[in-house]
């Protein structure tokens, strides 16, 4: 276990062969040594498999070809063996308690049979390199986008591997998986090993302890905060979508709002259903005195609305890396122009003027307009498209990972252009799963756990262990949704 960025996955990708480790890295399995970096088939002779959190199940693809797909049975004469692959995968998938017809798509199943699915690919590959008998089975996360139902599924099958033998390295953040599944809780902190508990000493409180260094004596965590009446509701948001479930909180006057939590809980998909990007059951959100169904939304209305967002994928949401930086800070007013329209509406020298303000106003390096945005780094990628969002002065402000992938000295800046403008009157939501990242950029923080508000801290009177601690606790039956 460990706060997102300690290190946690990047040891499971060092485990596999993805990453390769800066100085001579030993593993021992089953007796035996394997020197790192290794191959997935030097793991899989060494009896251990691999699930990672994106399981990279087909969906297009029937089951059977899931479980088989790295290696199909054949004949002497190399023909498929169809229907011995077919008796393979049903064998296994039934060791794991789930009897399905493996001839169907993979997309037929729950999520939690996705996993199962997973799960049986991983044991399949390790009975094909030889050998019998139980190995071990790196989980990094199986169970972080999963609802409640479906997590519960999961650990089921992971007990039921644990009580054949099989030995399971489970990298989790839900403390009720944790404590049901592990005997021994590692906590990492920046990288390295900051404490061990067996299970029955680990508690929300000595977790937070050993992964953020330090604990003061705060007590419980505060139920969700009905909010200052004496302040000013800007915004107010209730959204049915994914995890989010009836979800409904407010934002005040001239504040930033936070909003965190893990994989699955919703934080990842409030954002897009904010500005229609994908479908809603239901939902409304009230920016100023402006009342909008969100069912109805779409991405062009929220723009025409002057809801902006950034979203976090840059290079496939944000940014054209193929285009100049001049093109990406004009796009918004470009693409609204057609054919031979554009040299009469468009007063290029102005805009040359526009885009030189833009990039010394923003500090946009290289300051050269007509540099491609691909070869820039990715702190100055996003620095455009924050420019391009605030340069429309939406009325609203929805940000998602902001910083992701760039580095400390952007990162201040684009924090001070996200404060800025909510001081300016724009009502503003920065959602991620960095918790470090929400709480420096945020005035007030949101926890969701399955798509409730679990949390409602401020973060200039609550202290920032309190956020990981409803976080950690966020896996727990009293938090799920009834």
């Amino acid at each position: 276990m460990g706060q997102n960025g300690s290190g946690k996955s990047s040891i499971v990708k060092i485990l596999t062969g993805i990453y390769r480790p800066e100085q001579t890295t030993k593993l021992l399995a089953g007796g035996e040594e394997l020197h790192l970096p290794v191959s997935s088939a030097h793991l899989a002779a060494g009896r251990i498999g691999v699930v990672h959190q994106d399981i990279g199940i087909a969906p297009s693809l029937s089951i059977v070809d899931n479980v088989l797909a790295r290696h199909y049975p054949t004949s002497a004469l190399w023909h498929i063996e169809k229907r011995t692959g077919r008796d393979m995968a049903h064998r296994i998938l039934g060791r794991l308690g789930l009897n399905v017809d493996v001839t169907k798509l993979a997309s037929t199943l729950t999520e939690a049979e996705k996993s199962i699915l997973a799960f049986a690919r991983a044991l399949y590959d390790i009975e094909r390199s030889g050998g019998t008998g139980p190995g071990v089975l790196i989980l990094d996360e199986v169970t972080a986008r999963l609802g409640p139902s479906d997590s519960e599924t999961v650990v089921s099958t992971i007990q039921r591997l644990r009580d054949d033998g099989w030995g399971i390295l489970f990298v989790g953040h839900r403390l009720d998986e944790v404590v049901k599944l592990c005997d021994v809780v590692t906590v990492i902190r920046d990288g390295q090993v900051a404490g061990k508990l067996l299970a029955p000493q680990v508690t929300t409180d000595s977790l937070v302890s050993l992964a953020m260094g330090e604990l003061p004596d705060l007590g419980s965590t505060p139920p969700p905060a009905a909010g200052d009446k004496e302040k000013r509701a800007t915004f107010a948001v209730r959204v049915d979508a994914g995890p989010l479930r009836d979800t409904r909180f407010s934002g005040y006057d001239g504040e930033v709002l936070g909003i965190t939590g893990l994989a699955g809980s919703g934080v990842d998909t409030l954002p897009y259903a904010l500005v229609g990007h994908i479908p809603l059951r239901a939902g409304e959100l009230r920016v100023g005195d402006e009342q909008f169904r969100l069912d109805d939304m779409t991405p062009s209305k929220a723009l025409r609305h002057g809801i902006g967002l950034i979203p976090g994928d840059r290079l496939i949401n944000g940014v054209a890396g193929v285009l100049t930086v001049q093109e990406n800070l004009a796009i918004t007013e470009l693409t609204n122009i057609r054919g031979r329209q554009l040299l009469s509406r468009v007063n290029l020298r102005k805009l040359d003027a526009v885009t030189k303000e833009q990039i010394r106003k923003y500090r946009i390096t290289p300051t050269d307009p007509s540099r491609k945005v691909a070869n820039l780094s990715g702190g100055n990628q996003q620095k455009i498209l924050v420019a391009r969002i605030l340069e429309q002065n939406p009325q609203m402000l929805i940000a998602h990972e902001p910083t992701a992938g760039v580095d400390v000295g952007a990162r201040a800046e684009i924090f001070h252009l996200i404060r800025e403008s909510a001081r300016n009157g724009c009502a503003t939501i920065v959602c991620s799963q960095d918790v470090d990242e929400v709480w420096d950029a945020s005035d007030r923080v949101l926890v969701l756990s399955h798509g409730r508000v679990v949390a409602d801290l401020d973060t200039a009177v609550d202290d920032q262990s309190l956020c990981m601690r409803a976080i950690l606790s966020s896996g727990s039956e009293s938090n799920a949704p009834q």
